[in-house]
């Protein structure tokens, strides 16, 4: 790869992405075997690049397997088997950036012949992975600039998490055994009307470990001013870093000492000193506790989302001579719309990526075919009688394929179910009006009346709604929109034509697919990557066996099972939040809130997969990350519009999903930003790593994502109480 030449580390920046694929066709062109695989993680985006992926990969004749890749651990299985000695590219689509991949050379997981090719939006990028040379590909956007990472060199890691060897050694000082008894107290949230918390805990006794620990504290509003928020940890440790850095240059100066390593030293920070300190001698002690201030800071600022796979394999595709396939683009809109309804990016950077989209669009379907779309075209004419002064037929174009960029509503589904169910669980409209009680639900019905649409109406079907109301939805819509609160109510999205005239959105494909993803069929991954087919039938329909066959029946389900799981998913979300809410059973801490979602369906007739799986006898939707990610961005929503859980009483939020059928829970961490469309880097990752090191217990750091761990059900409610009190000391 040429841009080796230039730059001491193997990435790839944006106008250099076709040089990678290149070399993917260069290694495996012409093989006898298999020699390509893609591995992809468990969400849409990843399923819409490896579609997009695999469709340039037939086209120019290189032989490829796709494989599901949930975690670490899975990813080290598939490598292990006989049949990846014969691997020459490895594609890792939404996974493995974060984690240490030249220990697979170092495992002889994979020959030296073989390359790892890195499509990953997960922030920041192992080090390892930068500085690895000819093995690992990393491809590089605009999220996150070269100028950040620190120069390669020993101890990049020093172990598979985004932390520096010498800091999990300095950092153990106040590792002690700190196991709390079984029997301590599960303190249980009171919520008043004013959202404050009545409860009780006091700070462990660290002689006596034997003693029950989980009292419940009052905090009071004055004591949260005095509160530091999680999100400034990773801040305050690279800000001192950054202090003794500075402080240790200025001694020795004083000294006089000499080095030839200077090339370790900011040079960002020594432009700002005088002359005669801008090359300070350091002796190589303190050029190595320098380097290590420089890793801590640039693992510890916090994990974060970049550009969507989906989108970064158009722009491959483009650069190659799929520039103007229709089918592509949509797979990368379906992408870039999943990481916007999984509050995976933020609102600016959506805007700027659907504008983007918005412009590829417009060249590939261009405005004459609009204008030729909107012309009369009569039978007549075209049977060359044009004179026929008679009655003539005419005859309209059909405009099946074509991707429409342009603003809709933040209803869900509205399309496939009626208009009030798709705006009463919609996140946005819900935590607007707070439908969740009778004043809610007023509001909403107060607003559709003066818009004049008739409850009857609203509740039927949207397709087979009066289509005078649907015509003038938009102008009504427009005109009662603010005096509701419900200003930013339309967005940039994505539509498809299918068919003769309908319209299938890219939101009603993300949560459609997700909902497949993440069912309890064993071929839900092969189900979810078959429903993106453009040929998937776009009707939602309560009968499974209605348009659910997809390609002549090779997969049972398609789009329109997912879109009915996807409606009745979201009323499960809905109704979980409100009784979480209800039952008063999110505790606030010092520095984090958290609720236990127990699994409470037993499979029954209206269990969510129940005639997938009859013979297990429980199930839980929400031990799923997607299904659990929304259900927390249900909750900020809901409790960042009524005011409880803004000010001094801002905190993360940490969501404990019960998985019965292995006994343990899945813990994942959220931030909480303080208005809608904010993203603020995850530091969950390090606290959950310094919890489970700080204790004994069963425990799975397996995950790409480092803000979810897997806890043993016996030892959730003690890694709870553990990562309080290390947050407390930090």
């Amino acid at each position: 790869l040429n841009p080796q030449n230039n730059h001491p580390h193997m990435i790839l920046e944006l106008d250099d992405w076709h040089l990678g694929y290149d070399q993917i066709v260069k290694d495996t062109r012409g093989s006898d075997v298999c020699s390509v695989w893609v591995l992809c993680n468990a969400d849409v985006d990843s399923l819409a690049a490896a579609r997009i992926l695999t469709y340039i990969f037939r086209a120019d004749g290189i032989p490829y397997q796709i494989r599901p890749c949930w975690s670490y651990s899975s990813l080290t299985a598939i490598l292990k088997s006989e049949e990846a000695q014969e691997l020459r590219a490895l594609v890792l689509l939404n996974l493995g950036a974060s984690r240490n991949l030249t220990k697979l050379f170092q495992q002889e997981m994979l020959t030296t012949d073989a390359k790892v090719y890195v499509m990953d939006c997960r922030k920041p990028v192992h080090l390892a992975n930068v500085h690895a040379g000819h093995n690992v590909v990393v491809f590089w956007d605009e999220s996150q600039k070269k100028l950040e990472l620190p120069s390669d060199g020993d101890n990049l890691s020093g172990n598979d998490s985004t932390t520096d060897e010498d800091d999990s050694s300095g950092d153990s000082d106040d590792e002690e055994d700190s196991s709390v008894d079984d029997n301590s107290d599960e303190g249980e949230a009171e919520f008043d009307d004013e959202g404050d918390i009545i409860g009780k805990s006091n700070k462990r006794d660290e002689s006596s470990q034997g003693e029950s620990s989980h009292v419940e504290e009052d905090y009071d509003a004055g004591d949260e001013d005095n509160t530091n928020d999680d999100h400034d940890i990773g801040e305050k440790r690279s800000g001192e870093s950054r202090d003794s850095v500075s402080t240790k240059r200025q001694k020795k100066n004083d000294d006089g000492s000499e080095t030839t390593e200077a090339e370790d030293i900011d040079l960002e920070n020594d432009e700002k000193l005088p002359l005669e300190k801008a090359q300070p001698s350091l002796t190589p002690g303190q050029l190595h506790q320098q380097r290590r201030n420089r890793l801590r800071a640039y693992y510890s600022s916090g994990a974060y989302y970049g550009s969507p796979v989906a989108w970064m394999a158009y722009k491959l595709a483009a650069q190659k001579r799929w520039k103007d396939n229709g089918d592509l683009l949509w797979l990368a809109c379906v992408g870039l719309t999943d990481a916007h309804v999984h509050s995976r990016i933020d609102k600016a950077g959506y805007t700027h990526l659907s504008m983007d989209l918005k412009t590829s669009c417009q060249q590939v379907f261009p405005n004459e075919m609009v204008d030729r779309v909107d012309k009369t075209i009569y039978a007549e004419s075209l049977m060359g009688d044009e004179n026929n002064g008679g009655s003539r037929t005419q005859v309209t174009l059909s405009d099946n394929g074509r991707i429409l960029a342009e603003t809709d509503y933040r209803f869900f589904l509205l399309r496939h179910q009626s208009l009030f169910n798709a705006m009463l669980h919609s996140n946005y409209v819900a935590s607007k009006l707070q439908v969740w009680n009778h004043q809610g639900k007023q509001r909403l019905q107060e607003l559709l009346a003066k818009m004049g649409f008739p409850l009857d109406e609203c509740r039927q079907p949207y397709a087979y709604m009066n289509p005078h109301l649907k015509r003038k939805l938009r102008d009504k819509m427009s005109e009662y929109k603010s005096e509701y609160g419900l200003d930013n109510l339309e967005y940039t999205s994505f539509q498809r034509v299918t068919g003769y005239k309908s319209l299938l959105s890219a939101s009603d494909v993300s949560y459609a697919v997700a909902a497949l993803l993440e069912s309890e069929s064993p071929d839900s991954f092969h189900i979810a990557l078959e429903a993106l087919n453009a040929k998937a039938t776009p009707s939602a329909s309560g009968d499974e066996s209605a348009g659910s066959l997809v390609n002549g029946g090779a997969f049972l389900g398609g789009m329109g099972t997912g879109l009915s799981k996807a409606i009745q998913l979201q009323s499960k979300i809905v109704s979980t939040a409100m009784s979480l809410v209800e039952r008063k059973a999110i505790t606030r801490l010092r520095h984090f809130r958290y609720a236990f979602v127990a699994c409470t369906s037993q499979e029954s007739k209206d269990s969510l997969f129940a005639r997938e799986k009859p013979e297990r006898k429980e199930h839980h939707v929400f031990a799923q990350p997607l299904a659990l990610t929304r259900l927390a961005h249900w909750l900020m929503d809901m409790h960042r519009e009524n005011g409880k859980w803004t000010g001094n009483k801002n905190r993360p939020l940490v969501l404990c999903a019960e998985n019965p059928l292995v006994n343990t829970y899945l813990v994942v961490g959220y931030e909480f930003p303080d208005r809608q469309g904010l993203f603020l880097k995850n530091h969950f990752g390090q606290h959950f790593q310094m919890t489970c090191t700080s204790m004994q217990g069963s425990f799975r750091l397996d995950s790409f994502d480092s803000h979810v761990v897997e806890v043993g059900a016996k030892d959730v409610q003690k890694f709870i109480e553990q990562l309080h009190y290390l947050m407390d000391s930090v």
